[in-house]
């Protein structure tokens, strides 16, 4: 069976990082360039992280969006690390994250 590993923001050094079978993280540093946004207004206890290629519109569906709790705790939007969202507030701060 192929090893597994599962994409990661870290929400204080901005780096994407991969977590590993053996419970290690490493920087990932082959993925293309990203555009970033922050969001820490619009719900209270919360930040808002989100990346998308450069160039992408807010309103077009191609972020990737994660929400860190003032705890620390990241989750992803709709569970997912794609990027498959819009960064428009009244979007992002509605869906479920997991």
């Amino acid at each position: 069976m192929a090893d597994k590993t599962i994409s990661v923001l870290d929400p204080f050094t901005r780096k994407n990082l991969q977590a590993q079978a053996d419970g290690t993280y490493a920087e990932v540093v082959a993925d293309p360039l990203v555009s970033s946004r922050v969001d820490a207004t619009s719900t209270p206890g919360y930040a808002y992280y989100g990346d998308a290629k450069p160039g992408s519109l807010v309103g077009d569906s191609v972020w990737r969006i994660c929400r860190v709790s003032s705890s620390g705790e990241q989750l992803w939007a709709n569970g997912s690390t794609e990027f498959n969202v819009a960064w428009v507030p009244a979007t992002y701060t509605a869906l479920s994250y997991s």
